[in-house]
């Protein structure tokens, strides 16, 4: 396993000020003599000790080789933007070099500019309709793999700039609220898996660009053995360029979670935050979560999760009483939820926080201390659905010590022998490939099964019991303890495990095949039948809530 492993420079200095001015001092007496608006070295270092809190937190050093008419004063000193002129989050130069502890530091700051042009695709986090039958045949190639490869149009995304601004998305007031000046600084975790170059890229310049850099003691990026070669040394020659990023590789798959995991195991900060590597960060995102955990150190904050356009890339907030929590129903399946009005009357305003039964699992912060007290992530997940739920129990479990003793003094068994000698004729979940509601794809109806009913497509209905169908490892399509039978008709009859008339594959190209009668399940108006296989949409089936499969991060 190869760890690349780039030069983290925190850029606050408000901590141990003297120590670190002394430092720094030091460093820049060996390059040159400081010209600060005419003021010499003494004259700055009194001003920037008077001036901590609205100072920049770092020097720069402007190449000798820009252009004269962008650097007029550029002759190869060393300047020391003022304060009161710069902007706290990026200064928009050639290069910049970051200064820290005597280290230095050169990166191309200009990767971050706004984008020059005045109207550009995705301004102001408009969408982007693609005609698809206008492209060229090799562009019509380029966009079908994107979309096969991602799930979403990567045509579109690497058409908008990586920089593009999605223009002010907070709640009204958001500017004006002031917060700590010492607040403590996060590592910011995104792990990926063949992720397209655009929205990897974006996510990463997205932090950047609306974070104040003394918040952000690094982004670590997790490479979970992706197989695309742009993710090699490319990413590795284009984050070079960037501050503070830094790229972790796995030579095996591990998992989202357990690559989170891997990321957290090789953070130095306080606080951790995960992100989705296909993000867009919004102004001054991260300082209202830092604050937040300041206050409740034993808390988990997430940000409000905007949307973003599959097709489009459009860009959608949500404010006020748009807002959502999280929630989950009876199969732990995570839903979002309008939030309730008992929540709301504890608030004073928009810009409070709100509290959350569960949180979305990739987009939050917490104390690396707390995560850790809490057990972490469970690194026996495979993959994405349930982590989230189960970090959000844990936050605030209660005190169960009572009912733990109880069950030792009652000598009670474990739950899984109660599943394998009272009932086990209960379906298990680790039993089961796949379970959703199974979608034809022609009518956009879902398949409906029920005991002594006919089976058949009608309106998709996530609550509906007779329409969430479980693939088994026994080939059956199930709903709880029936099973799609084919005798002399298709019906819904008892699960028998014996194969035969309830014997099904589920093939790549989404028809389903019934292994006795050599057909496939049809959609006919609203009656379903096995016909001869024929790769038409009557025939093809999707499963809208894929919560078993393999997720690539």
């Amino acid at each position: 396993m190869t760890n690349y492993q780039y030069k983290e420079i925190p850029m606050g200095l408000t901590r141990n000020e003297s120590e670190r001015l002394e430092k720094l001092s030091e460093k820049l007496r060996k390059l040159e003599k400081i010209d600060f608006d005419g003021k010499h070295y003494n004259e700055y270092k009194n001003y920037s000790q008077g001036h901590r809190k609205e100072r920049n937190n770092f020097l720069m050093i402007n190449d000798e080789k820009s252009e004269s008419k962008k650097f007029p004063d550029n002759k190869g000193r060393i300047i020391a933007p003022n304060p009161r002129q710069i902007n706290n989050n990026f200064i928009k130069k050639k290069e910049d070099i970051l200064i820290h502890k005597g280290e230095i530091q050169k990166y191309d700051m200009d990767l971050l500019q706004d984008v020059a042009e005045e109207n550009y695709p995705g301004k102001g986090g408009a969408g982007v309709s693609i005609n698809v039958e206008e492209l060229t045949a090799s562009e019509k190639e380029k966009f079908d793999l994107g979309l096969q490869r991602n799930q979403f149009n990567q045509y579109v995304s690497d058409i908008i700039p990586l920089n593009r601004d999605v223009g002010e998305v907070r709640e009204r007031g958001c500017d004006r609220v002031t917060y700590p000046s010492n607040l403590p600084s996060t590592t910011v975790i995104i792990c990926f898996h063949n992720e397209a170059w655009s929205t990897l890229l974006r996510t990463v310049h997205s932090v950047l660009r609306h974070t104040s850099l003394e918040l952000l003691s690094s982004i670590i990026l997790v490479d979970d053995a992706s197989t695309f070669q742009f993710l090699k040394s490319p990413l590795e020659e284009y984050m070079r360029r960037l501050p503070k990023v830094r790229i972790i590789r796995s030579t095996t798959r591990l998992g989202l979670i357990r690559a989170r995991l891997f990321g957290v195991n090789e953070s130095r900060s306080e606080i951790i935050t995960f992100l989705d590597s296909h993000c867009e960060c919004a102004a001054d995102w991260l300082r209202p979560q830092i604050a937040r955990l300041v206050q409740k150190p034993h808390s988990v904050v997430s940000p409000v999760i905007d949307i973003i356009n599959s097709n489009t890339l459009e860009y959608s907030s949500f404010l006020g009483d748009q807002v959502n929590f999280g929630i989950f129903d009876w199969s732990l399946n995570f839903r979002w939820m309008v939030v309730p009005d008992r929540i709301k009357k504890t608030r004073t305003s928009n810009l409070d926080p709100i509290m959350t039964p569960t949180l979305a699992g990739g987009l939050l912060s917490m104390r690396k201390d707390f995560f850790e007290t809490l057990g972490a992530f469970d690194p026996g997940f495979e993959t994405w659905g349930s982590e989230n739920l189960e970090l959000s129990f844990k936050v605030n479990y209660g005190d169960v010590s009572q009912r733990k003793k109880l069950r030792e003094n009652l000598k009670c068994k474990s739950f899984q022998w109660y599943l394998e000698n009272v009932i086990p004729e209960m379906l298990w979940i680790k039993e089961t490939i796949n379970d959703g509601l199974v979608m034809n794809m022609n009518s956009r109806k879902c398949l409906e099964a029920a005991l002594g009913m006919r089976v058949q497509v009608t309106k998709c209905d996530k609550a509906s019991g007779n329409q969430h169908i479980y693939y088994t490892k026994k080939n059956e399509l199930r709903i709880n303890d029936i099973c799609l039978d084919f005798g002399n008709d298709l019906s819904a009859a008892p699960c028998h495990g014996m194969k035969g008339d309830q014997f099904w594959t589920l093939f790549p190209n989404r028809m389903i095949y019934h292994n006795v009668s050599n057909r496939c399940l049809e959609n006919v108006e609203r009656d379903v039948m096995l016909m001869p296989c024929a790769y038409k949409p009557q025939q093809l089936w999707s499963v809208l809530e894929n919560r078993h499969a393999e997720h690539e991060n």
